[in-house]
């Protein structure tokens, strides 16, 4: 790797850019740089659009429609993509940045998930007055966190809080074990992932939720209002409302498709 790499990333602003057009560019674009060229973040969103992956065939689509396909040479079945749906492209020299797929595929969630989680967190606690000691990044795939943990367990810790969808909290009750610390830990709504399956039951265990559920949501308390009205109880937790909102996601997406 030489001294002068170019450390910068070009940020292109693509609007509403057709499907198949934008993935030649991105091979062109691929076929095309040297050592020189900077890295490129593409945004954009794409006029509707079903892309077929290596894994897919187009029976695979259980009904006729005028949306077109576009067979691409990347993983997976049928992917929908269409206006209002945020893409990024990264269009990244690995090697020379010296990452693995895998990395970079962990610096995604901790830019996408984590990240905002604990900006808010450190804001919530400048203003409760409480110091944060120590903080550790762990992925959402199954991955070696016990140094992770310990870095918590050296800063003598006197509680731990998880940040993100949940999946990576799946091997901390194991590294603590290790550790024989038995620590106050908290972590989001992602605690109610615990039904899932009996892995994510135990990974649970000795945590406590803070259901995120804003109860200023006006939309959220008319439901659950009308909800207590015909049923006779008012959940007190979020997924009720969750559903709720990927149930009228899923009216409208088929009352709206073609």
């Amino acid at each position: 790797m030489s001294a002068g790499w170019p450390a910068a990333c070009v940020v292109r602003e693509l609007g509403c850019a057709p499907y198949e057009p934008t993935w030649r560019a991105m091979q062109a674009f691929t076929d095309r740089r040297d050592d020189d060229t900077p890295d490129e973040l593409w945004r954009l969103e794409h006029p509707p659009v079903y892309t077929l992956g290596q894994a897919g065939k187009p029976e695979h689509l259980l009904r006729a429609t005028d949306i077109p396909m576009v067979k691409i040479d990347r993983g997976g079945q049928i992917t929908y993509h269409g206006p209002g749906q945020l893409v990024v492209y990264l269009l990244i020299d690995l090697r020379r940045r010296g990452l693995k797929v895998r990395e970079l595929v962990r610096l995604m969630e901790q830019s996408l998930i984590g990240q905002s989680y604990l900006t808010n967190l450190r804001s919530a606690c400048r203003r409760k007055g409480i110091r944060i000691v120590a903080e550790s990044v762990v992925a959402q795939t199954a991955q070696d966190i016990n140094d992770a943990v310990r870095t918590l367990h050296e800063a003598k810790s006197e509680a731990i809080v998880h940040l993100g969808f949940g999946f990576g909290i799946v091997f901390i009750n194991p590294a603590l074990e290790a550790l024989d610390w038995d620590p106050p830990r908290f972590t989001t709504t992602a605690f109610q992932n615990a039904w899932v399956n009996p892995i994510m039951w135990q990974a649970f265990l000795g945590w406590i939720g803070v259901d995120q559920y804003d109860e200023g949501n006006p939309i959220g308390q008319d439901f659950l209002d009308r909800y207590a009205e015909k049923y006779g109880a008012r959940p007190e937790y979020c997924v009720s409302v969750v559903n709720r909102d990927v149930a009228e996601t899923l009216v409208r997406a088929f009352s709206d498709a073609h």
